[in-house]
């Protein structure tokens, strides 16, 4: 697990939940198996989530898959 990614997925998904009512995010988390497949979940208020891929990506990465998945 990379606690620094996992920080910033945590902090990126306070943001959303906090300042930003167009998607409705309630938060997100940062997950890596053991085979280093890594991913982000969108937990979005009123149910429902969206899993995206962020293998090897850096945070900036991650805020583009995060931005990407969103748009």
């Amino acid at each position: 697990m990379n606690f620094g990614k996992q920080k910033f997925v945590e902090d990126i998904g306070s943001a959303f939940a906090l300042h930003d009512e167009q998607f409705e995010i309630d938060y997100m988390e940062y997950d890596c198996d053991k085979d280093g497949f890594e991913a982000v979940t969108i937990y979005f208020e009123g149910g429902g989530h969206k899993t995206i891929n962020v293998t090897g990506d850096s945070c900036v990465g991650i805020l583009k898959d995060i931005a990407r998945a969103l748009s």
